[in-house]
């Protein structure tokens, strides 16, 4: 009966040392989120290549031959 308390016990222990380490991790992700937040540049738009050839142009794929 004493053993079965014994791994009670250690699942709780375990229990309550998890949920400590959530709470720590958190926040930690909390403060690295808004910390990334004020440092990071301006969003820069995406603007199309426009050196790249048409696709129209591209030679067309040759067909395999049974």
């Amino acid at each position: 009966m004493n053993a079965i308390r014994f791994v009670f016990t250690a699942f709780s222990n375990l229990a309550t040392s998890l949920n400590a380490l959530a709470g720590v991790v958190d926040i930690a992700t909390g403060r690295l989120r808004q910390q990334l937040a004020l440092d990071a540049p301006e969003v820069i738009e995406h603007q199309a290549d426009t050196t790249a050839e048409d696709s129209t142009s591209a030679k067309p794929a040759r067909k395999r031959s049974a």
